[in-house]
């Protein structure tokens, strides 16, 4: 039988230094951090790359923060 390893997320509440920054940024951008993120926020560079942090996150319309959280919501059940 196989088992799968599991990912200890940091929090908002944990993050320190560079995760820090890149969840504050998150935060402002879309209101918080989704659960997804927190969970590749284990690797902040990685965090930071896929998001692409800069002014593609000030240019997130309402419409799209609130398509990406309902994705996130369906996707963690």
């Amino acid at each position: 039988e196989k088992i799968m390893s599991r990912i200890n997320a940091i929090s908002p509440e944990q993050a320190t230094g560079h995760t820090a920054e890149v969840y504050s940024a998150i935060t402002k951008a879309l209101g918080k951090v989704p659960n997804l993120f927190q969970a590749i926020g284990v690797n902040s560079n990685a965090l930071q790359t896929l998001l692409g942090i800069g002014p593609s996150l000030k240019t997130i319309s309402g419409a799209e923060k609130e398509t990406i959280a309902l994705v996130v919501a369906q996707k963690n059940n």
